[in-house]
């Protein structure tokens, strides 16, 4: 995503997540998109992606070293207890997934009650990686899948979907 894009995504964050929570951030990298304060006002933060490489170069992790290399299209399940995070994200990489349902399904069962997931997509994609079902989707079917794996409204009280312009 280009940089006005990490801005926004950034303050999202910022006036989104309050102080002391747990976060984890899923298909993640060597960058989170966190605001660069977070690691010393979050009480943990833990990250999940493909790369171990890439995740040991991730700033935000470094105080925790709290990282998981996964790759969730070969086991979905996210490999923390239950109700152990305030907030999970997950930056422009949902169209990714193979099964996006049952990672957001193990979103759900790691998030503790009232949690918040927020999902970040961009309107552009690589479309050689995004699964054929995201391609044959418009903006609003992409919104509703992703929704269709939070119909349990006491598990998550809050769900945020940013869109993304640039990429």
């Amino acid at each position: 995503i280009d940089e006005p894009a990490v801005a926004s995504l950034t303050q999202y964050y910022r006036s989104n997540i309050p102080p002391n929570s747990k976060i984890l951030d899923i298909c993640s990298s060597w960058v989170s998109h966190y605001p660069l304060e977070f690691p010393e006002t979050m009480s943990k933060i833990c990250a999940t992606g493909m790369s171990a490489l890439e995740l040991q170069f991730n700033d935000q992790l470094k105080p925790s070293g709290c990282f998981a290399a996964k790759d969730l299209n070969v086991d979905p399940a996210l490999p923390y207890d239950d109700e152990s995070f305030d907030v999970v994200t997950c930056v422009v990489s949902i169209d990714y997934l193979i099964e996006p349902i049952q990672v957001l399904k193990e979103v759900r069962r790691v998030l503790k009650p009232g949690g918040k997931m927020i999902i970040s997509q961009s309107n552009r994609c690589f479309p050689s990686k995004a699964i054929a079902m995201w391609l044959q989707m418009n903006d609003r079917q992409h919104l509703e899948l992703i929704n269709g794996a939070y119909s349990r409204p006491d598990k998550v009280q809050s769900y945020a979907s940013v869109f993304l312009s640039g990429y």
